[in-house]
């Protein structure tokens, strides 16, 4: 066993010394997930001519629980699902520069998320935490509410990118910001064509 564990040694020092300088990148794949799963789950629910199917099935829903106001609720959640999205992410953008306000719109949208999560899991599926929880664990909800405790509890902590002296990460990040402008132009002419 001794051997066995040398041999692990020197694989796991050269996989560290390969693996080490994207460290600092490693949370943006938690983030972008996150963000982009919550973006997704309130678009679809916008109120356009297209989506309006999944928003009447949720009012539907929610009357039949005997949930008042059930259209403030489901307007509610769309925009916890939209902005705790967007919010993840551009936390994390501000945070480059920005640290503090950076940190606290990670956390605030996460709060949100959180909150959002806990609700779903309460009113709408009970029947997961019946022993054993295997739809809860198998659900994709479960993962979107522990990456939501995740960044309510760490926010930006130790995630900040040091762009100012490693190139590689100024062209991931540059080239990041140069996608997000080509999706907002996209949604931009989307948005446009639709009125």
């Amino acid at each position: 066993f001794r051997k066995l564990g040398v041999i692990m040694k020197k694989i796991n020092t050269r996989l560290d010394s390969i693996m080490n300088p994207l460290n600092s990148i490693a949370p943006w794949f938690f983030r972008i997930a996150l963000g982009v799963a919550m973006f997704l789950h309130g678009y679809k629910k916008l109120p356009a001519p297209y989506m309006m199917e999944e928003q009447h099935r949720m009012v539907t829903w929610f009357e039949s629980i005997f949930i008042p106001m059930p259209e403030v609720f489901v307007s509610i959640v769309i925009l916890v699902e939209i902005l705790g999205g967007v919010g993840i992410i551009l936390g994390g953008l501000i945070g480059l520069f920005a640290s503090q306000a950076g940190h606290f719109i990670t956390r605030i949208s996460a709060f949100f998320l959180v909150i959002l999560m806990f609700n779903v899991f309460y009113i709408g599926h009970p029947d997961w935490f019946v022993w054993p929880p295997m739809k809860l664990l198998t659900s994709e909800q479960m993962f979107l509410f522990v990456l939501s405790v995740y960044f309510l509890i760490r926010g930006n902590k130790l995630n900040y990118l040091n762009i100012s002296n490693n190139y590689f990460l100024k062209v991931i990040f540059f080239n990041f910001v140069l996608q997000m402008r080509i999706i907002l132009i996209i949604i931009y002419i989307f948005f446009k064509n639709m009125a």
